[in-house]
């Protein structure tokens, strides 16, 4: 109770303040101050997450207003997308229950293993280019018993790969099985390891722990599928903040403030394609580059 307090506490501090900075010439100018629970914080982390999406498979980037757009070309060639949910249980084994500390330092460390698994899986589809974004993200109450306030991660890849989308996920496979295999309480049917490698690679058996979408069509799929990735990743921004969202976030949110634990973990790639999508949107906006006085 005490830590969610003061998560909500600090969410109300920042919502209320302004930052002012002076510039150069002797002017001044102020900004709102805000977190990583704010809704501009989860509007931001929105943008940068579609514009890596949209540099990826392309698509029409917009003003921030609407008011003026730009087709861009995707980088990527065959661009295939593809989402992996990571999790374990609370209460392993029927043992004694972790902490949501515990929890979190487990998912984190077992990550360089999925990393490596999805490494190698992209070298044998002979992916030309790949990047990813990972968000944590708390389970829900309903139906996730003491799970609940728990968190787990969102892995979403975007890769450049001939193959079809039953191929990528056969060989994707092999990160999740390093996952299983490095993390207590990842079992293996929560994980669609209970169904065989031909069946991943199967594109009409569900695997509900792993998806892939083939987003080389470009124009309204790729929209709808950042639209989809975002809503995965659990980026509201339109929430009103922590005091609107559901008190499982709520707790989960406190409990990464206490740790001081981070959210996301991306690569380099996508940061990259993320900025050079929000510059062009700066410019159609007439704010300039990122980094402009």
């Amino acid at each position: 109770l005490e830590a969610g307090s003061l998560t909500l506490e600090g969410h109300a501090s920042a919502a209320g303040t302004e930052l002012v900075f002076e510039g150069e010439s002797g002017g001044s100018f102020s900004v709102s101050a805000s977190n990583r629970w704010s809704d501009e914080y989860q509007r931001n982390q929105l943008a940068e997450l579609h514009g890596w999406v949209r540099q990826c498979a392309g698509g029409v980037v917009e003003s921030f207003d609407g008011e003026r757009s730009e087709e861009i070309e995707a980088e990527y060639d065959d661009p295939k997308l593809v989402l992996l949910t990571r999790s374990m249980s609370s209460n392993p084994e029927g043992g004694e229950r972790l902490t949501p500390g515990e929890v979190e330092s487990e998912l984190s460390s077992s990550w360089s293993n999925v990393y490596d698994g999805l490494r190698n899986a992209m070298r044998s589809l002979g992916a030309d280019a790949w990047s990813y974004d990972a968000r944590g993200d708390p389970h829900g109450g309903g139906g996730f018993g003491v799970n609940a306030c728990y968190g787990h991660e969102h892995v979403v890849v975007l890769c450049d790969v001939e193959g079809s989308v039953g191929e990528v996920r056969r060989e994707v496979r092999r990160a999740m099985e390093a996952h299983v295999r490095n993390t207590d309480g990842a079992g293996e049917a929560a994980h669609g390891l209970d169904l065989s490698a031909d069946e991943w690679g199967d594109e009409s058996v569900d695997v509900e722990a792993c998806q892939v979408f083939d987003v080389s069509d470009g124009g309204d799929a790729v929209d709808n599928v950042a639209a989809y990735v975002g809503s995965y990743a659990s980026l509201d921004a339109d929430s009103g903040g922590l005091f609107e969202r559901d008190i499982d976030f709520v707790a989960w949110a406190a409990a990464r403030d206490a740790l001081n634990t981070r959210v996301q973990r991306r690569s380099e790639e996508a940061r990259r394609m993320s900025e050079v999508t929000l510059d062009l949107k700066r410019v159609l906006s007439g704010e300039g580059f990122s980094g402009d006085g």
